[in-house]
């Protein structure tokens, strides 16, 4: 399942055919404006024939990425940053042969 990544999860996010489900990681009953969209522990359904609340969603994203940042800075670097960096780096150089 495709998602966002900041110093960790941020969010999850599919489509179906009648919704779009996003996963806050931890995150969702604490968000009393998108309640309404909540259909289950962690869930929110985004019908396709509404508009999705953007700002309400950025909220959402903006409050898991501070709590992420600040989970970092008082762990130190964490495996997930060593991996994505060490990712990166084998990509570009396979991409250089």
């Amino acid at each position: 399942m495709p998602y966002y990544e900041y110093h960790g999860r941020l969010i999850y996010f599919s489509a179906f055919k009648d919704h779009i489900g996003v996963y806050p990681v931890g995150e969702a009953a604490k968000h009393e404006d998108l309640k309404r969209y909540m259909t289950g522990k962690g869930t929110y359904r985004f019908p396709l024939d509404q508009p999705m609340p953007l700002d309400l969603i950025k909220q959402l994203v903006q409050t898991r990425a501070a709590a992420n940042a600040g989970k970092a800075e008082s762990a130190g670097p964490s495996s997930s940053d060593r991996s994505s960096y060490a990712g990166a780096s084998s990509a570009s150089r396979r991409a250089s042969r």
